[in-house]
C-alpha cells in the first residue's frame, strides 16, 4: 500500500507473511511528517516502533488497527511491530 498524498512525505507499507513481519516506511525531504495508515483489523491495538530509533516514542494502533505514524524531517522512519517476550 502506498501512501503518496504528500509532496514532502510519503510512505508504504509492507504486508509481510508468516515468516516476515512487515513494516511501514515513511519517508520526509521537507519539514516533520505523518500519515495515518490503514493496518488492517488483525493489527488492532498492537505497539510499533522504529526500528531505525529515529523516532523514540511507542505507537498503538487503534481498535481498527489504524495507527497516526511519524516521521522527523528530513529522515526516514521504519515501523515494525514491538516484539513482546
Amino acid at each position: 500500500m502506498d501512501y503518496f498524498d504528500h509532496p514532502n512525505c510519503i510512505a508504504f507499507v509492507r504486508t509481510g507473511d508468516e515468516k516476515h513481519p512487515g513494516c511501514v516506511v515513511i519517508m520526509s525531504n521537507s519539514e516533520e511528517g505523518y500519515k495515518e495508515i490503514e493496518l488492517g483489523k488483525e493489527h488492532a491495538d498492537s505497539v510499533y516502533i522504529d526500528f531505525l530509533k529515529n523516532r523514540h516514542e511507542e505507537i498503538a494502533a487503534d481498535q481498527n488497527g489504524n495507527a497516526v505514524l511519524r516521521v522527523n524531517s528530513g529522515s526516514v522512519s521504519v515501523w515494525v511491530k514491538k516484539q513482546t517476550p
